[in-house]
């Protein structure tokens, strides 16, 4: 895994990935974690309608919109992937929908070996008995598909929904009267000590493996190069640190 970093180096890496796949680089499976806690917004989402700001601002989390869809997430104890690949692979199927499933079915052919009854809920969650585990987002552009995605470890459920505006549609049209019913964590399926025995490794290289022989790419990633650095510090700064993307959508490269 790349070592925990902050929200908006995060998304700057996986950006620069995609403009490194784009030139012609090798498909990059890439696994991360948050360090600061952050927020992202999917790129349709307005802040102050997903997120109470001011508590944000007041508890030092950024709030980042990023360039792909979805909705808005609080990224704290998780493990994130990024998967960067050409977009004409067919492996990942004919449709955003296919990739999703394709994709999202590896992890939760990953989860099911460690006894975590997990199923893929389209369009792109991944749930245990009803309950979310795993939110997922896509983009595709200049020909390269980039997917991300979490795996909640553990989760401050009083936290994440001070942070978060959920609307009551949201709730009552999955039948629950609390927001927090509807999430739950390896920490919650396997017990508190799960996480004190290897579980991340013992995760990333069976998925790392997963996805491997399903696309039939060696997945090459040790880390970014310098041109790939340059232009993630480059769109971090232009991007990510900037309130104009952050508040309203606008060119991202």
């Amino acid at each position: 895994m790349d070592p925990s970093a902050g929200g908006t180096w995060n998304m700057a890496v996986d950006c620069a990935l995609l403009k490194s796949v784009s030139n012609g680089g090798s498909p990059v499976l890439r696994l991360y974690s948050w360090k600061p806690p952050a927020i992202t917004i999917g790129y349709f989402q307005i802040r102050d309608e997903e997120t109470d700001l001011r508590l944000c601002e007041k508890m030092g989390i950024d709030v980042i919109r990023r360039i792909t869809g979805g909705g808005s997430v609080y990224h704290d104890n998780e493990i994130t992937y990024s998967i960067t690949a050409p977009a004409d692979n067919k492996k990942f199927g004919a449709s955003i929908i296919d990739s999703y499933r394709i994709i999202c079915g590896a992890i939760v052919s990953v989860l099911r070996q460690f006894k975590i009854d997990a199923e893929f809920a389209p369009i792109n969650d991944i749930v245990v008995k009803g309950k979310k585990i795993s939110g997922n987002a896509q983009t595709r552009r200049e020909g390269v598909l980039s997917q991300h995605g979490t795996l909640l470890l553990s989760v401050d459920k009083p936290r994440m929904f001070s942070l978060l505006k959920i609307s009551r549609e949201k709730i009552s049209d999955k039948g629950v009267s609390d927001a927090s019913e509807r999430i739950t964590s390896i920490e919650e399926q396997l017990g508190p000590d799960a996480l004190s025995y290897g579980f991340i490794s013992e995760f990333s290289n069976l998925l790392i493996d997963k996805l491997g022989s399903i696309f039939e790419v060696e997945f090459d990633y040790v880390g970014l190069n310098s041109d790939e650095t340059d232009f993630a510090k480059k769109i971090e700064k232009d991007l990510f640190k900037n309130a104009e993307w952050n508040d309203k959508r606008k060119k991202w490269a």
